[in-house]
């Protein structure tokens, strides 16, 4: 009891009192291949010194981890579904169909598995928000990971978009 109650302090708190010094010498670097700077700092001087330093995360190109815009992610999905599963099959997991009577994932389905999944709620490596511009990007792996959804449950864009129609009432 006492040991969890400790945890619970030390992780709520988030204090640097709770760190663990260490002899540390950290320095400024720049990355000549693609020119990203990574910045440290040094702290020698025990716990006043790490209350000082300055963590500076490297920046991310979300262009390269999250490239699928919406209607790209949809494309790339139907395109995989379709090369990996016969007709029959696509039937019996997949709601929509084209202009052709081929079943496919349309933006209704899409958004339903969005709002099902809570991917949109907040940046993760599935889903990532361009804040400014108001666009939603997705990676690959929430591709795979729509794509391992259907598969597994053959109504599971039936019941995304059930639970979508039901909240828009």
């Amino acid at each position: 009891m006492f040991i969890n109650d400790t945890e619970n302090i030390v992780t709520s708190t988030n204090d640097i009192k709770f760190a663990i010094p260490l002899n540390v010498t950290l320095r400024f670097a720049k990355n000549s291949d693609d020119g990203e700077s990574i910045v440290l700092s040094r702290a020698e001087d025990g716990v006043d010194g790490l209350q000082k330093a300055i963590v500076i995360h490297k920046t991310i190109d979300h262009s390269e981890t999250h490239p699928h815009s919406q209607s790209e992610a949809i494309c790339k999905i139907n395109l995989q579904m379709k090369s990996k599963y016969d007709q029959e099959y696509l039937h019996k997991h997949l709601v929509a169909k084209d202009k052709n009577g081929f079943p496919i994932i349309n933006k209704h389905c899409f958004k339903s598995i969005l709002q099902k999944l809570k991917w949109k709620s907040a940046d993760n490596k599935y889903h990532f928000k361009y804040k400014k511009l108001n666009f939603h990007y997705y990676s690959d792996a929430a591709i795979e990971e729509i794509i391992n959804k259907i598969v597994a449950d053959k109504d599971f864009i039936k019941n995304a978009r059930e639970k979508y129609r039901s909240s828009k009432k």
